[in-house]
């Protein structure tokens, strides 16, 4: 299981590309980082679906348990189509 490249602390969940000139760094954050950082269209849709920071705790966990259960044994994240 991936940490946030943030916090190093929760799964990594939301993945963004930033650009910097010609570099493209890709970043896994948590979703408290996410949000933290007000990474759109993330914010908004938390925003929308009134989750608070009390259920954000709840959903990394769930996140987490279910992303340990797919891990590939080489520590690489797991993909969804």
């Amino acid at each position: 299981m991936k940490l946030c490249s943030r916090c190093n602390k929760r799964p990594a969940v939301i993945y963004i590309n930033e650009i910097k000139g010609d570099k493209v760094t890709s970043k896994g954050l948590c979703f408290r980082c996410a949000k933290e950082m007000n990474i759109k269209p993330f914010s908004d849709y938390m925003e929308k679906m009134g989750i608070q920071d009390e259920d954000m705790d709840m959903i990394e966990q769930q996140m987490g348990q279910m992303m340990e259960g797919l891990g590939d044994p080489d520590g690489a994240s797991p993909s969804f189509d």
